[in-house]
């Protein structure tokens, strides 16, 4: 049965704590499925959207006893809900950088989860990553570097840090866009208020 949008923002707020303006980026992102059209109302299935919102939680002990390193959590934003493919991203300071440039080194890549609302839309395996010429250098302009990113799809060995993520929510606290789990104070497990 097809339901409306604010419908299936209700479901994923009985069921996540998510609210609407999150609910509907993670529609967006097409994890439910795309939206039908009908008038000036988005439908989707029902069924769809029930199974999405019943994802549970990944356990970041798991994720992290599976990744050396912990994995590069990409947050993406209001209007990026489509753009799994993670190719250039802005706001990567200097200190993520380093961070994971020092991990790629050591491991020879690091596991990748782009993540709407805590949904992984992709999945890849770090390879590289280099401040695109033209981009500010300087500390005061960091939010607005863009960074390019060097990818490849999960391999058979990283089988077992993509099945820590695949089909659950990979919650985090509040933050910047980019963030290694594990390595930052505030990346821990989400608290319940």
């Amino acid at each position: 049965m097809l339901i409306s949008a604010r419908a299936a923002s209700r479901i994923f707020e009985e069921e996540t704590g998510l609210v609407r303006q999150q609910s509907r980026r993670v529609l967006l992102s097409g994890l439910a499925g795309q939206g039908t059209r009908a008038g000036g109302s988005l439908l989707y299935d029902e069924a769809l959207v029930r199974s999405l919102a019943r994802w549970p939680e990944a356990d970041h002990a798991e994720v992290l006893a599976q990744c050396p390193g912990g994995p590069l959590v990409v947050r993406l934003g209001r209007g990026d809900e489509r753009a799994a493919p993670v190719e250039t991203l802005a706001g990567a300071g200097q200190i993520i950088r380093s961070q994971v440039r020092a991990r790629i080194e050591e491991h020879g890549s690091v596991p990748l989860v782009a993540t709407v609302c805590g949904y992984p839309v992709r999945l890849a395996e770090l390879t590289g990553l280099a401040v695109l010429p033209g981009a500010s250098a300087s500390g005061s302009h960091w939010a607005q570097q863009r960074v390019a990113v060097e990818f490849r799809e999960p391999s058979e060995e990283s089988s077992r840090w993509t099945r820590q993520v695949t089909e659950r929510r990979l919650v985090t606290g509040p933050g910047p866009a980019w963030l290694l789990l594990g390595s930052q104070p505030y990346a821990g497990t989400r608290r319940t208020a």
